[in-house]
């Protein structure tokens, strides 16, 4: 089992260019990458789980050549790997230099179909990027933090959100969002969701926050504190 010291070729301290890719185990191919972080990465793929099983790979930028969310589509490891017996995303070390090829264009699955798995993918990634950090610059708990403490909070995923009191309001927040990217048919149903979601939910700045979260989150999701016209 890794320990510690294997952390840093997880989390690499250079990450100007992309080390972490989606892989669709169906297709052979990688659908995203990122260079961020590999946790919120893992919960993208959870989401998008509903739509495509992938597998998180972890990559040499150095030793590799460097992708883009507009080259990827061509690319994969070397050895295919094989479809996954459940829907948890995993993540995989690619090992080395040479650890990932270009295969080309995907047989029989069309661009446009590729292109929109891609679309929500990405946008699914932006979102869970803004939740986490609305959350930290507005004051908001992410009530996951305290099941362990309080177990009498528990609600899961897809859970009735009425039927259970609920410490913080952030949390029946979270998991609308959360359930909306994974449930939705396309990128436009999933925005527009979210957007009437939090439209519609009063949550005045919380003592001492400068922010509220629907600015922040607005923000980071469309690099402006409204959403677009």
């Amino acid at each position: 089992m890794p320990g510690l010291a294997e952390l840093p070729r997880y989390f690499p301290r250079d990450r100007a260019e992309p080390c972490y890719a989606l892989y669709a185990t169906a297709i052979d191919r990688f659908v995203l990458v990122d260079r961020h972080d590999l946790s919120i990465l893992v919960r993208a793929a959870m989401l998008f789980s509903s739509k495509l099983v992938t597998v998180v790979c972890v990559y040499d930028s150095k030793a590799n050549p460097v992708l883009s969310n507009e080259t990827c589509l061509d690319w994969a490891p070397v050895h295919r790997v094989s479809q996954a017996n459940s829907r948890v995303p995993t993540v995989l070390m690619l090992e080395g230099a040479g650890a990932i090829v270009e295969k080309g264009p995907v047989p029989s699955v069309g661009a446009e179909m590729l292109e929109r798995a891609q679309r929500y993918l990405l946008f699914s990634l932006q979102v869970l990027y803004a939740q986490f950090m609305a959350n930290a610059k507005s004051g908001h708990a992410d009530i996951r933090m305290f099941r362990g403490l309080m177990p009498e909070l528990e609600t899961l995923p897809g859970a009735p959100l009425a039927s259970q009191p609920q410490l913080f309001a952030a949390d029946v927040r979270d998991q609308k969002i959360e359930d909306i990217l994974y449930y939705a048919d396309s990128l436009e149903q999933a925005r527009s969701e979210i957007d009437t979601l939090l439209a519609n939910r009063e949550e005045p700045k919380l003592p001492g926050s400068p922010v509220s979260y629907q600015t922040v989150f607005n923000e980071f999701l469309y690099g402006q504190a409204t959403v677009p016209a």
